[in-house]
């Protein structure tokens, strides 16, 4: 029996969290942390699911995929209505890999189902892109399993769409990066590589711990805060103002501009309530103790002391201030 598999890197932002579901720029770069993925098919108009990571397996057949994904649908629809919390569409991990099927058998009638089979070192609500991983290892597989052609702008585009059913809208700068596979400009669905010339920074991938509030959630409370007709207009004005002077220092190599650039990101995610004070804390030991940034890069978190993960920005190596905090270097680039 023939098996097909996929391996698919994890992401971090580098500027524009939040921002970018709100219409503003915003900067990712893949990392050396993957979600492995593989399809096995099999003769029956079934499909199995297997999350290793949660020893987790589901067999549903084709009916019952589909009235599974009849059913994402119905909540995303009372989640847009504000009947349901973003957390609250799907039901099990499980879900998404199911809804992604079924939406693509909607449209080629696959003539056999399979197992897809998925491990992940990339950490779970961390704001390391694990659904955008997930979801395009997904399509992907079945797109060579059944031979299907469809460009990486068709992924990308299906890949946003079933990524609104994981956190409640999707700005796409997950699923762009991933596929890009390169450090990315992201804005409003328009893609650019961009091209860093050689510099001495450093950056850490920090693990400071699981956030108690999930992405979706993180995302719904700081809408108010975007949409605000008060000072909604100068909050995305700020976090864009950010993100493409980043670019600009990024990529003529002007470090301490990063430097500066990496702390007014972070205390602008400070200002919209995602940063927790243990972080800011961490924050300014980084900089005492390195001459570097600290920003989160990803959704943060609106309660508890962790934040899922960071990155740090620095010459020199952040590893004591990391053990003083009990924090996890994951990687480095």
């Amino acid at each position: 029996m023939r098996t097909i598999e996929i391996n698919v890197p994890g992401k971090f932002i580098i500027s524009g969290e939040h921002a970018v579901v709100h219409g503003c720029p915003a900067i990712a770069t893949p990392c050396d942390i993957f979600l492995k993925a593989s399809f096995s098919p099999f003769t029956p108009q079934k499909l199995k699911v297997t999350l290793k990571d949660f020893d987790y397996s589901e067999t549903l057949d084709f009916g019952e995929v589909r009235s599974l994904y009849l059913r994402n649908l119905a909540n995303l629809i009372k989640f847009q209505n504000g009947e349901l919390e973003a957390h609250q569409i799907l039901s099990k991990p499980s879900d998404i890999v199911f809804h992604i099927f079924h939406h693509m058998n909607e449209k080629f009638r696959f003539p056999y189902g399979g197992e897809i089979s998925i491990s992940s070192e990339i950490p779970l609500n961390s704001g390391m892109g694990s659904s955008a991983a997930t979801i395009i290892a997904v399509i992907k597989l079945i797109r060579e399993e059944f031979s299907l052609i469809m460009s990486d702008v068709e992924i990308f585009r299906l890949a946003r769409k079933i990524e609104n059913l994981q956190h409640g809208r999707s700005s796409g700068i997950d699923p762009a990066t991933i596929i890009n596979n390169q450090t990315t400009y992201y804005h409003d669905g328009r893609v650019a590589t961009l091209n860093f010339k050689e510099t001495p920074l450093k950056q850490y991938l920090i693990d400071t711990g699981k956030p108690e509030s999930t992405t979706g959630e993180c995302v719904s409370s700081v809408k108010e805060l975007f949409c605000n007709q008060l000072f909604g207009s100068t909050l995305r004005r700020q976090f864009a103002s950010v993100t493409d002077k980043l670019r600009d220092a990024l990529e003529r190599g002007r470090i301490d501009q990063t430097v500066a650039l990496i702390k007014t990101n972070n205390l602008l995610l400070k200002k919209i309530g995602v940063v927790p004070q243990k972080l800011m804390e961490f924050a300014q030991k980084v900089e005492e103790n390195t001459g570097g940034a600290f920003k989160i890069c990803g959704a943060g978190s609106i309660k508890g002391d962790n934040g899922g993960i960071g990155v740090i920005f620095s010459e020199k190596s952040p590893e004591q201030v990391c053990e003083e905090f009990g924090y996890k270097i994951l990687a480095s680039k």
